[in-house]
């Protein structure tokens, strides 16, 4: 442990950050592994929550889930923000896996207590 000048204080140390912890609603998509969709929300969480307020809509985020092979793009959609509730964002992703390749949208919202995100993605 590193000691601050006084030697009596250790200076924090910054190893990582940690990921907004994610719930997944329900129902999912049947083509939809529940890892895939825990991966979407974390995804989802770090470009529209993380980055605050002026997060920019045109963002998109990469994510592979090493479970089950699967990865994909998640990105905003913008144009439907006025429709969703306060606190949540709507989203789409495009999901590759051993099954093929799909589309999906849903919302990402804050989770009741701040402190995390709740992931739905629409079953149809």
């Amino acid at each position: 442990m590193k000691l601050s000048s006084d030697d009596t204080k250790p200076d924090p140390i910054v190893t990582g950050s940690i990921a907004t912890p994610v719930e997944v609603g329900s129902p999912l998509p049947q083509t939809l592994a529940y890892s895939d969709a825990k991966k979407i929300g974390t995804a989802g969480s770090a470009i529209l929550f993380e980055s605050g307020a002026a997060a920019d809509v045109t963002a998109k985020k990469d994510w592979i889930n090493a479970e089950t092979g699967s990865s994909g793009t998640m990105a905003p959609e913008a144009h439907k923000t006025a429709a969703t509730e306060p606190g949540c964002k709507p989203f789409e992703t495009t999901v590759t896996s051993f099954g093929g390749v799909h589309h999906y949208s849903g919302t990402i919202c804050k989770s009741a207590m701040g402190t995390g995100a709740v992931v739905r993605i629409d079953p149809a």
